[in-house]
């Protein structure tokens, strides 16, 4: 019946084919400009489906928020540069100031307020510990009493010495263990002193700019960096939500062109740029390069094969123009069914290429057989579409459902690449059945006729390599060669059953990509991750309960929130502030310092040094360790000191009368702020700097906290536990993990569902179209093979599944269904005639159809960027797999089991 319709198409295109040319250009020009119209919409949010309670969640947090994901700014050293800490810091300041002057920046966190910091410590610390400090203070209340007379650096060592010896003449009683641990962190504290003493002999000039208060605060002066302090972060907040590709590579330009000024200005150091933003950009360049450079490489390819498999050249062209016209009506009809194209279905035109151009290649190879232009053409024509045009639309059909049945995938990104390849394959479908008829009628009026007796045109040499060998020696070992695929189908399919699914969409990008390299880093080096769940908190009491439930999480590793920089307990510390301010209150220091003798100086750090000594023996032999442990680091730092004040220069001996000036003015100032900050009322989140209150406190007043997952988000198991622990901490939170956890269930999942659906609904087709189960399962055949050998052959080669690739086998299914398709057509119609007659007349263009979609696909694996690499590679297997179980292991198996002969 289907032959018999399109016998009929046929007679009514060939009756009048310039009409008939001229209405497919006509409408192809129209749906050009239809298609014109066709918004490209680049936002990440146009990948998820509509109304996503997930994805709706997150855009209103970061709406409250304020801005969109960040942009992370890292400065370090350029390479082979020696950049002092000091150094990196003042161009990270440099950098801050110029990012917030972009009106396209919201924020810019990149240190906490040091200054604020410091005046508020007694606040920050905990209660219990401020009270053991009170009370270990107390305790040297002598040595305290004594300060006003310490006027200098020796003065000092030797009331510490003196303070020990007497200690220890004493014979105080045996420490409880609490005790020890306190008088071993007090030691530890002494220890720090002497080897901040040492530096300051050797180089007096440590003691400018030094703040006393400050330096009990943790390193690396409030910046966000690694924990070596090598590269610093600055989290660039955007002023909009638009995740859009044209804003992203505005901004990232913008911050780009803002930190090249910084760095010229700042000789040695460079920046570098991660986060989301910079991803995205970095990635969406990559494609486009890979684009243009895999397109040249397919392109060439397919006009090296066009130049081997047809006889006359102007037939590939013919194709060529009926596929330009079925892409044109694709666009227009994307145009029609949604009106835009998103950053996954941008590619479709690229895959019905590579797809339908098969269409075709079928009817066309299979004209040149039947004589082309050297009998009657429209004889040539019907006989051609008469052999090959069921086929071909049977093909067709099984491919747009396959590609359709994508349509399955809750994820709104590969569900729209299916609805509008599957309408394109089968209007692609329609060209070659209604446009390259029309044009070959043409070409054969246009063209002369040879005379009589001319010489036939030559064979291409596919027809040469083909005809003569290949086709003959497909069956001549039909057992074993059926042994030998069902052999390796069972040796692949036990490897594919392990075949492994990488969410880490990171390894798609090039392994050299900048944003990549730094992401790593800030995920390896440092406490930071741009990928961490976020907990919206009415108010202090719920943001207490939920960072107290989120510390019984382990795969929480620690919160992020205003909650640092605020006090647990109030009223605690209220009082232990008053106790510190009682302490602090009747303190003086010396009036003015004394000028500072060398051997006098040497001989008070030897005496220090030899009480340490003593004491730390006979801590040892009382068998208390730590603070054995504790005396020992002590004198090793007296002994540090004692030797640099030996062997300081001339040069540093003369500046440390000014250093020790240095040190009283920085003692009284951080006295003053010790004294303020005890006097001074806990600090609420009104009190906040405003840094701190644009990171942790939204618009509407609710407090932020970021939970840092203690493990790889993109291991499927910890991402599961992760989510599952946030949702307890709070039912509401979101972030990238969260959404992405969803994303990532939605894609498989569907992908699942889509594979399942396409093998059904095509086994379907194929029943109905062949009314034989029997042919059915053989058209099969080639297509399950030819996925188990190609999943085989990725866990061989080291490859996963990834959401780049997932695709490809739905694309597999549509392809590689019509080398079976077209096998058992043919089979169909001239099976009496012998396999071989069959194989010399269809596989010649399955090889060529096949060929022709393997250099547009496998021209992919050439790409930088590995995921698009990966999905080329794959679908270069898959087809090729296809191919080859197609042409030679089916005529085999059928040989093999007598529904054939040779």
């Amino acid at each position: 019946m289907l032959r018999r319709l399109l016998g009929a198409l046929m007679d009514a295109i060939l009756a009048r084919p310039g009409r008939v040319a001229g209405g497919t250009a006509l409408l192809a020009g129209l749906a050009v400009a239809l298609g014109a119209g066709v918004e490209l919409r680049t936002s990440r949010q146009e990948l998820a489906p509509p109304g996503d309670p997930e994805q709706a969640r997150l855009d209103r947090v970061m709406a409250e928020i304020g801005g969109g994901d960040a942009l992370i700014a890292c400065v370090e050293a350029a390479p082979g540069q020696a950049v002092e800490a000091a150094r990196l810091r003042a161009a990270a300041d440099d950098l801050a100031a110029a990012f917030a002057a972009s009106p396209l920046v919201d924020q810019v966190f990149y240190r906490v307020e040091m200054e604020w910091l410091a005046d508020h410590l007694p606040s920050l610390a905990p209660p219990d510990l401020l009270t053991q400090v009170v009370a270990a203070a107390r305790q040297e209340a002598d040595l305290l009493a004594l300060l006003p007379e310490v006027r200098s650096l020796a003065d000092l060592n030797a009331a510490l010495a003196r303070r020990l010896a007497a200690a220890r003449r004493a014979g105080a009683a045996r420490p409880t263990p609490e005790e020890e641990a306190q008088a071993a962190a007090t030691l530890a504290g002494l220890a720090a002193l002497l080897r901040f003493e040492a530096r300051l002999l050797a180089d007096p000039s440590q003691a400018a700019g030094l703040d006393l208060a400050a330096a009990l605060l943790p390193e690396g002066g409030g910046y966000l960096s690694t924990r070596d302090g090598s590269l610093l972060f600055l989290l660039v907040r955007p002023a909009a939500t638009d995740d859009s590709l044209p804003f992203l590579r505005r901004l990232v330009k913008e911050m780009r062109a803002r930190a090249a000024e910084v760095s010229s200005r700042h000789p040695g150091v460079a920046v570098a740029f991660t986060g989301t933003p910079a991803t995205t950009v970095e990635e969406m360049e990559i494609i486009r390069r890979d684009t243009w450079r895999t397109a040249a490489v397919a392109a060439a390819g397919v006009v090296l094969l066009t130049l081997l498999v047809f006889r006359w050249r102007s037939h590939a062209l013919l194709v060529l123009a009926a596929l330009a016209a079925g892409l044109a009506w694709s666009l227009g009809a994307v145009r029609l069914e949604l009106g835009y194209l998103n950053l996954i279905t941008s590619s479709f035109l690229s895959t019905l290429v590579g797809v339908g151009v098969a269409y075709g290649i079928h009817p066309v190879a299979e004209y040149e057989l039947q004589g082309a232009h050297t009998g009657d053409p429209l004889a040539a024509i019907r006989a051609a579409y008469h052999a090959t045009g069921a086929a071909v639309t049977v093909s067709g059909i099984t491919t747009a459902v396959a590609f359709l049945s994508i349509l399955l995938m809750d994820f709104r990104g590969f569900a729209e690449l299916g609805l509008v390849a599957g309408v394109g394959v089968l209007l692609c479908l329609l060209a070659m059945l209604v446009s390259l008829p029309a044009l070959l009628a043409l070409a054969g009026g246009w063209r002369r006729r040879p005379r009589s007796g001319a010489a036939p045109a030559r064979r291409a040499a596919v027809d040469r390599i083909w005809a003569a060998r290949g086709a003959l020696l497909a069956g001549r070992w039909p057992r074993t060669v059926s042994l030998a695929a069902l052999i390796l189908t069972a040796g692949l399919g036990w490897l594919a059953k392990d075949l492994a699914f990488n969410i880490n969409f990171l390894d798609l990008l090039p392994a050299e990509a900048e944003s990549l390299r730094y992401q790593r880093r800030m995920i390896l080096e440092s406490d930071l991750t741009p990928a961490n769940s976020v907990v919206v908190a009415d108010d202090l009491p719920a943001l207490r309960a939920a960072v107290a439930r989120a510390g019984q999480e382990p795969t929480i590793a620690r919160v992020e929130s205003v909650l640092r920089f605020l006090p647990a307990d109030p009223e605690a510390t209220a009082a232990a502030q008053a106790g510190l301010a009682e302490l602090l209150a009747p303190i003086r220091l010396p009036a003015r310092t004394r000028a500072l003798d060398p051997a006098e100086m040497t001989a008070s750090l030897s005496a220090l040094e030899a009480a340490l000594a003593g004491a730390s023996e006979e801590a040892f032999g009382a068998g208390l360790g730590a603070l054995a442990g504790a005396l020992e680091e002590a004198r090793a730092a007296a002994a540090a000191a004692r030797e640099a004040a030996a062997t300081a220069s001339p040069e540093a001996r003369a500046g440390w009368n000014t250093a020790q000036e240095r040190l009283l003015a920085s003692a009284r100032q951080g006295l003053e702020r010790l004294r303020r900050g005890a006097a001074a009322a806990p600090p609420t989140p009104a009190d906040l700097p405003a840094d701190l209150a644009g990171r942790f406190v939204t618009r509407q007043g609710r407090h932020v906290a970021f939970l840092h997952p203690a493990g790889d988000i993109f291991d499927p198991e910890f991402l599961d536990a992760y989510v599952a622990a946030a949702r307890r901490v709070d039912p509401e939170a979101t972030g990238f993990p969260v959404v992405f956890a969803r994303m990532a269930g939605r894609i498989t999942g569907g992908f699942r569902q889509a594979v399942a659906a396409g093998v059904v609904l095509v086994a379907l087709i194929l029943l109905v179209d062949t009314r034989s189960l029997r042919d059915t399962l053989l058209a099969l055949l080639p297509l399950g093979m030819g996925v188990v050998w190609m999943l085989g052959a990725m866990r061989l080669l080291g490859l996963s599944y990834n959401f780049a690739n997932l695709v490809a086998v739905p694309l597999i299914i549509g392809v590689g269904i019509d080398s079976g398709v077209h096998v058992i057509h043919r089979f169909r119609l001239e099976g009496s005639q012998g396999m071989t007659v069959v194989m010399e007349h269809t596989a010649r263009a399955v090889l060529i159809a096949s060929l022709t979609t393997m250099v547009g696909f496998g021209s992919l694996a050439l790409a930088s960027h590995r995921g698009l690499a990966s999905l080329g590679l794959v679908l270069l297997l898959g087809v090729g797999a296809c191919l080859i179980t197609a042409t030679v292991v089916l005529p085999c198996i059928m040989l093999s089991l007598g529904l054939a002969r040779r």
